[in-house]
């Protein structure tokens, strides 16, 4: 459905409606994983019926950080329901593997080490990502900004940088580094993502973010950028009105500037989604 929003200077222009607010749009996870039936929902537990066997220190890595990742783990008693096992689907044939049933010794004290890990490596990270060619040129150069700003940033400005970094070195330790289970969850996700798309567009205003070009700096919002600032947001731009129209008709969910994309469309519309049968526009 259409309908039409009365702007200053008696300018009229479309926006969307949708049936769904941000407040409800999915954007995580919300219950249990299905992993076991001692327990529903995310509530923080200890697995109590452990085996004779005293606990291990294991280190992981991702190789998205040269610090690995410490973590106490025990053997411990299944219980019925409990999904020690996984599987998957070669063609029409079900394949699974059994896994050593263990577990973490205390979730609470691993919770404080992850934050404790993610304080001490979330700049490592971000210079081993700055090392890795295989990012897009747009991505690579937003990393060094990235890294460059730390440096440069006013307390307040640094910690609210800083925390966002902190969140993406924590997204990407716990995303599989490809494709997804749980199909109908991602669905949601991906309704969500429209949900906030909607609600950015409406408040978006008519001027094309990405024309930085046709700005001049010192008479518009970018004006306390600094020349070098105002250069690396031109060719940003430039980069992302050339992705824009790679995907204007093509769909990829799995690319990182796809979503990134969306934002700048200046003829949004929802997309459909065929299981969930609905449509933002």
């Amino acid at each position: 459905m259409r309908v039409e929003k009365r702007e200053k200077r008696v300018k009229w222009a479309p926006v969307f409606a949708a049936d769904s607010s941000v407040l409800g749009a999915d954007i995580g996870h919300g219950g249990s994983l299905g992993l076991t039936e001692r327990w529903q929902g995310f509530a923080i537990r200890d697995v109590t019926e452990w085996s004779s066997e005293a606990p291990r220190t294991i280190h992981i890595t991702l190789g998205i950080c040269p610090t690995p990742l410490a973590l106490q783990v025990r053997k411990f008693k299944p219980s019925p329901g409990d999904i020690t096992f996984r599987s998957w689907r070669d063609g029409n044939v079900e394949k699974r593997v059994e896994l050593a049933p263990y577990a973490l010794v205390n979730v609470r004290q691993t919770a404080l080490k992850f934050h404790e890990y993610l304080n001490l490596n979330t700049m490592k990270t971000l210079e081993m990502a700055i090392r890795d060619t295989n990012h897009d040129d747009l991505v690579l150069e937003t990393l060094q900004w990235a890294k460059r700003q730390c440096q440069n940033l006013k307390p307040d400005e640094w910690q609210f940088l800083v925390d966002a970094l902190r969140l993406w070195v924590a997204i990407r330790l716990l995303a599989p580094q490809k494709g997804y289970s749980l199909p109908q969850f991602v669905e949601e996700l991906q309704f969500g993502a429209n949900v906030l798309l909607a609600y950015w567009h409406y408040y978006r205003t008519d001027e094309d973010p990405l024309e930085v070009d046709c700005l001049d700096r010192h008479r518009s919002r970018l004006m306390d950028l600094t020349a070098e600032q105002f250069t690396f947001i031109q060719k940003s731009c430039k980069k992302l009105r050339e992705t824009r129209e790679l995907f204007r008709d093509m769909t990829n969910w799995d690319d990182p500037l796809y979503w990134v994309c969306r934002m700048f469309d200046q003829k949004w519309e929802g997309l459909r989604f065929a299981k969930l049968d609905v449509l933002i526009q």
